[in-house]
């Protein structure tokens, strides 16, 4: 770069539902809960009493308006694993030797196992909706949106993402070679990397800010996790997996017998499934609040904000980005450009998180697969960095 050229621009990319439901219909949520509520309900009669405590749930869930609503189904799982939580340490509070502590102890466990299948059996959902071929990639529209704001943006570029889906991974790892060589996400190959039982490495997760590799401009921060992420009990640490290794040895199936009567040391997925009044405390947690925590920093590292497919209904999210916006001076704002479908997304949703919006956010409105060839894609990115 010489001293006449400006310096390379950062950018920040929040991508919500909507960048895969453009791409994937299947990957809309309202899909993915009803198809979850049907496999619960068609459940084999065999598998009893967890069945019958699934289908009770849902129905309780379910009752009213909204039946197609994602966070009322994750959020009625999650009230079980709440519950389990408080009857434990009511459980530690009484003597071991008494018939109320093993009745709470059985219960517990069977809340747990409640709750995990209702997890596994959404997450299953997504995994079979999000395969494609390498070559369906590369002809998508997503790969060459997702080249077009690496190619005008040769800054730092970071994507905080809120979908447990792999689209974009897959896409970001399908670029040209000079693009995925600057790639990092929470995978860490380094030595902290375990082993299976075949002898192969598996890789585990960064655990803090200085631990990403500093030469790749490039990141792509699961903000809730995904289907790469995953706890194992048997190593006490957190993993990525590839998804061929979750389709191929059955990750997400469930032993619903072996889990009532005994503690799993199966891997079990790391996401924030669950509902909003929870979600708060989930993204606290490691990994998520390392997510969190980068995507902060590339918000206060850039000036412009690219946001797409999000409907401002994510508390955490909102908090997030009006924290760092009303925290910047007046003559260091971020340009914004939101992409959404349609008439659904409320300017006045926009603003509340945006206190006191100038002409430096705005609102596209004909969906991610047309963005790159508007008028307002051409403002917020200009030309490319070198080309000025």
């Amino acid at each position: 770069m010489t001293s006449s050229e400006p310096a390379p621009r950062n950018l920040a990319v929040l991508t919500g539902n909507g960048l895969s439901i453009a791409y994937n219909k299947k990957l809309e949520l309202t899909s993915i809960t009803s198809e979850a509520i049907d496999r619960i309900e068609n459940l084999s009669k065999e598998e009893g009493s967890v069945t019958n405590a699934l289908k009770a749930i849902v129905e309780h869930a379910f009752t009213g308006p909204d039946s197609n609503d994602f966070e009322k189904l994750v959020g009625a799982f999650n009230y079980e694993e709440k519950s389990l939580m408080h009857l434990e340490e009511l459980a530690k509070a009484l003597p071991t030797d008494g018939d109320l502590h093993e009745s709470i102890r059985k219960t517990a466990r069977f809340a747990r196992a409640v709750s995990t299948l209702g997890t596994r059996h959404t997450l299953e959902i997504i995994l079979e909706h999000s395969k494609g071929s390498v070559e369906g990639m590369k002809k998508s529209g997503l790969y060459q949106w997702t080249k077009a704001v690496l190619d005008k943006f040769s800054g730092q570029v970071r994507f905080g993402n809120l979908n447990y889906d792999t689209l974009l991974l897959a896409t970001l790892l399908q670029m040209p070679r000079k693009h995925k060589d600057e790639l990092s996400t929470l995978r860490n190959w380094g030595p902290s990397a375990l082993e299976s039982p075949d002898g192969r490495r598996i890789p585990t997760l960064y655990r803090k800010p200085q631990d990403f590799p500093q030469d790749r401009r490039i990141q792509l921060l699961s903000m809730h996790g995904s289907l790469t992420y995953w706890y194992s009990p048997h190593h006490n640490d957190y993993v990525s997996l590839p998804v061929e290794d979750i389709r191929t040895h059955g990750f997400l199936k469930y032993d619903f017998s072996r889990e009532i009567h005994e503690d799993s040391v199966k891997p079990y997925p790391a996401v924030v499934l669950t509902s909003q009044a929870d979600k708060g405390g989930h993204v606290q947690r490691f990994p998520f609040s390392l997510a969190y925590e980068q995507f902060e920093a590339a918000l206060r590292d850039s000036k412009h904000w690219l946001i797409v497919g999000y409907s401002f209904r994510d508390t955490c999210v909102n908090e997030l980005l009006h924290k760092v916006y009303c925290e910047k001076d007046s003559g260091d704002l971020p340009r914004i450009l939101i992409s959404t479908w349609g008439e659904e997304l409320t300017e006045e949703s926009v603003r509340k998180v945006f206190v006191g919006t100038s002409q430096d956010v705005t609102i596209e409105r004909s969906g991610v697969k047309n963005l790159i060839e508007t008028l307002e894609w051409e403002r917020f990115a200009g030309p490319s960095d070198g080309q000025w």
